[in-house]
């Protein structure tokens, strides 16, 4: 027995420095990209409305899950994990929450999977920026996307051109 301890704490610290290291959200986020592609006319909930078109881009080594809408097309990130910010053109203004959603949502039941090298499209309700032209002309936009894990990715700056 007193030979087996010492063997068990040689060995462990190998083992477990071979196991694979799980990346933080840091790390992936830093890899996830997210561009916002234009508005389109969809039909989603029943009705037409405006979306915005995004594409992200997993160039992390793990795979990333985004929870869905119920709805099978447009593919819509569930309400709870996907917000509109927006703040001042030129300006060092914080982000702020930009279209506030008062509905109480069903949970996710569509996931998106993006595996390491992938990507995809989904689209973000964007009734409130488009029916507001003068206020879209003095904002920009971006959207902050949270997967299952809880990680946070962020698009780059957009600006919203009303149809």
């Amino acid at each position: 027995m007193k030979i087996f301890i010492p063997l068990i704490l040689s060995v462990l610290p190998l083992a477990c420095a071979s196991a694979p290291r799980n990346l933080s959200c840091e790390d992936t986020a830093k890899h996830v990209s997210i561009e916002y592609k234009g508005v389109q006319n969809l039909s989603a909930w029943g009705k037409q409305n405006p979306f915005g078109s995004f594409a992200v881009s997993n160039k992390a080594a793990k795979e990333i899950k985004l929870p869905l809408d119920s709805t099978y097309y447009p593919l819509i990130v569930h309400g709870q994990y996907i917000e509109l910010q927006s703040r001042a053109l030129a300006s060092d203004t914080p982000w702020q929450l930009d279209t506030v959603v008062l509905e109480e949502f069903a949970p996710p039941r569509k996931w998106l999977l993006i595996g390491p090298g992938d990507g995809a499209m989904f689209f973000v309700d964007m009734v409130g920026p488009v029916s507001d032209g003068e206020r879209s002309k003095t904002r920009e936009y971006r959207v902050s996307l949270k997967d299952v894990s809880g990680c946070q990715y962020l698009s780059q700056p957009f600006r919203i051109n009303p149809q």
